[in-house]
């Protein structure tokens, strides 16, 4: 074997450990590295001189990194499977529950009746009183809560989501928690505004009525749209 023959192994030898330890990369990118090295390796001869020796190669690589130190980091190269912000999940479980306590509220509570006979004092307790009452309990804390939590939570969330370059997903959960009670609250008072206006139209013009109400629930749904596709163009 004549010196430029081991010369161009020695050099091989290097490379091939450095590719060894790039197994993890694509085939561009640890192409694209041992073509950088090997430039680099060229350059550094031509500096000890004209004439390349095994000596010199040997003098080059030991100023180079160890094959070992070109091995990517694990935690840069794993691709992180985004998750679901917990924050935007908490909010939307909670966020039923102030449409369930208003529903409950309006629910009728069967009430206890007595009666007297021959002395005998009875009592007529409806079935369904109970699990009434029950609901009602359970439902009202979250219920009350419900409103302002899921609020606060769905603008935590998509503080959290922007913020976690692509480890937290869940924006539109994180958007509707947010939004949700506000855009009813607003809804709420377009739609009381508009009816003080109707309720002042004077009797008999019933077309007029029923179109302005009509117009009342279309302009709510325009309005909540509008507010939405802002929002959402905002956090994207």
């Amino acid at each position: 074997m004549n010196e430029l023959t081991a010369i161009e192994n020695r050099i091989i030898q290097y490379l091939d450990a450095v590719r060894e330890q790039l197994s993890g990369l694509s085939q561009d990118e640890i192409e694209s590295i041992i073509d950088d090295l090997r430039e680099h390796i060229d350059t550094a001869l031509l500096a000890h001189g004209e004439q390349t020796t095994l000596e010199n190669v040997e003098a080059v690589l030991a100023e180079m990194d160890a094959p070992e130190s070109f091995a990517p980091d694990l935690d840069e190269t794993t691709e992180v499977v985004p998750k679901v912000s917990r924050t935007a999940i908490l909010g939307a479980v909670l966020l039923p529950f102030g449409i369930l306590m208003a529903i409950v509220s309006l629910m009728p509570v069967s009430s206890a009746t007595f009666s007297a006979a021959d002395g005998v004092t009875t009592s007529n307790l409806s079935g369904t009183t109970w699990w009434q009452w029950l609901l009602r309990l359970t439902v009202l804390p979250l219920g009350i809560i419900s409103p302002f939590a899921t609020t606060i939570l769905g603008f935590i969330s998509i503080s959290q989501i922007r913020a976690s370059k692509g480890k937290s997903v869940g924006k539109p959960l994180a958007l509707i928690d947010a939004l949700f009670y506000p855009i009813l609250v607003f809804d709420g008072l377009l739609i009381a505004f508009m009816f003080v206006i109707i309720s002042n139209i004077p009797d008999g013009h019933l077309a007029l009525t029923e179109s302005l109400t009509l117009l009342s629930y279309i302009l709510v749904i325009i309005v909540d749209l509008i507010i939405g596709a802002i929002a959402w163009l905002k956090i994207r």
